[in-house]
């Protein structure tokens, strides 16, 4: 029977093969997120790389920012402000 510990991702002073202290591993919940992120930008990449200049300007666009669009694939943060 065996009576060693085993932690699931809790360290924090673990260490790479080079001894260096290593960032400790994201929780379930904060990599969720990330991963709804990455999928919600793909989306919206995806959806203003199929409409025309036309329908972006209609949107409120300016003529730079929908050069942003196209070059980055996402909306610019300029669109905001």
């Amino acid at each position: 029977m065996s009576t060693t510990t085993a932690t699931f991702g809790h360290d924090t002073a673990t260490t790479t093969d080079k001894g260096t202290a290593a960032a400790p591993r994201k929780s379930f919940y904060q990599r969720f997120i990330d991963a709804r992120l990455r999928q919600g930008k793909a989306h919206a990449s995806a959806v203003l790389a199929r409409m025309s200049d036309t329908q972006l300007a209609e949107l409120g666009f300016s003529a730079k920012q929908i050069r942003e669009v196209r070059a980055s694939g996402s909306v610019p943060m300029s669109f905001w402000g």
